[in-house]
């Protein structure tokens, strides 16, 4: 009866042990594919958390802009929504331009204090900004 409590590909022993070990690692295959499959599920999940955060980091982040473009500017920076690196100004200015140019939901008249305040990158991000139009020559925008 103590052989009993042992698991079984330990408690069989002689012909039987090639069987049992045939049967373990058919049993392992379908352990180990549950177990890969729980953790693409939890990788999924974590991506999908992931995804989450970011989107209500953007939401609070236009929510701020429409408040206060450049405390929301900020925010969008530190929290890594725009990417910004040291020392570059120009294209620091440029992802500011994109972001502008491309986020739904932004406030029109925040986004015109941005481009028309004269700090030195503000003018750079409407530079950045007008180079993301393209102009014809009688005016039109194409």
């Amino acid at each position: 009866s103590h052989q009993n409590s042992q698991p079984e590909e330990l408690a069989l022993t002689g012909t039987d042990a090639g069987h049992t070990d045939m049967n373990v690692s058919h049993h392992h295959l379908r352990t180990s594919s549950n177990a890969s499959e729980h953790m693409m599920e939890d990788e999924e999940n974590r991506i999908r958390r992931v995804k989450q955060k970011q989107i209500r980091t953007l939401n609070h982040g236009i929510r701020r802009f429409n408040l206060n473009p450049k405390k929301g500017l900020k925010y969008l920076q530190e929290n890594g929504v725009i990417k910004t690196e040291e020392g570059d100004m120009d294209g620091n200015a440029k992802r500011v331009a994109r972001f502008l140019r491309t986020t739904r939901g932004l406030n029109k008249e925040q986004i015109g204090l941005i481009l028309g305040d004269e700090d030195k990158q503000c003018v750079r991000i409407l530079h950045e900004y007008m180079h993301l139009f393209n102009f014809t020559e009688d005016g039109a925008t194409i």
